[in-house]
This record gives C-alpha cells, sequence and structure tokens, in this order.
C-alpha cells in the first residue's frame, strides 16, 4: 500500500514516520523546507524562527521525537528577546 501525507511540518513528518514502518510513505511540500510552523532560517548568521512559534520546556511529546530520531543534541536554546512598545517606553514579554 502507498499513503500520501501532505505537508512536511511537525504533524505530517510524525504521521510520515509512523506509517513508514507499515506502508510506502511519500511526503509531500509545498515549500523549499521541511518544520512547518517550527522552522527556521538563517540571517546574518543566526538562526530565526520563520513563523511566530516555537517549542517549550514542557513539550515533551517533541522531545521524545526528537531523541527517537537522535537528534536532540541539535536542539538550542535561545533566550527570547521580545517585547512591547507602550507610552514610549519598551517592556519585555518575557
Amino acid at each position: 500500500m502507498r499513503v500520501a501525507v501532505v505537508g512536511a511540518g511537525l504533524s505530517g513528518l510524525s504521521a510520515a514516520l509512523e506509517l513508514s514502518g507499515r506502508c510506502e510513505t511519500v511526503v509531500f511540500e509545498q515549500h523549499d523546507h521541511i518544520g512547518g510552523a517550527l522552522s527556521s532560517y538563517t540571517t546574518l548568521a543566526q538562526p530565526v524562527e520563520r513563523y511566530y512559534h516555537h517549542c517549550f520546556a514542557f513539550d515533551n511529546e517533541l522531545f521524545a521525537l526528537l531523541s527517537e530520531l537522535h537528534l536532540s543534541h541539535l536542539l538550542r536554546w535561545r533566550l527570547a528577546r521580545v517585547g512591547y512598545l507602550h507610552a514610549g517606553s519598551v517592556y519585555p514579554m518575557n
């Protein structure tokens, strides 16, 4: 049996991994990168989140998946420097 998975985000890639042990699995992605909302790109030699989405310290399912794929060592925790401007002052959001 052949199965098509549409989307190479976290859900699509997780589904493809689960299915790949039982059937031929093909992943289709419209963009030139994988990762969906968790993807990033590099600018000025620094990684930047492609979308306003990140993983958190309590995302246990994600960490289990990274461990299963032997990718845990690639995860880097960075301090987010995000704030908002109100009445001429910048207030941190973290």
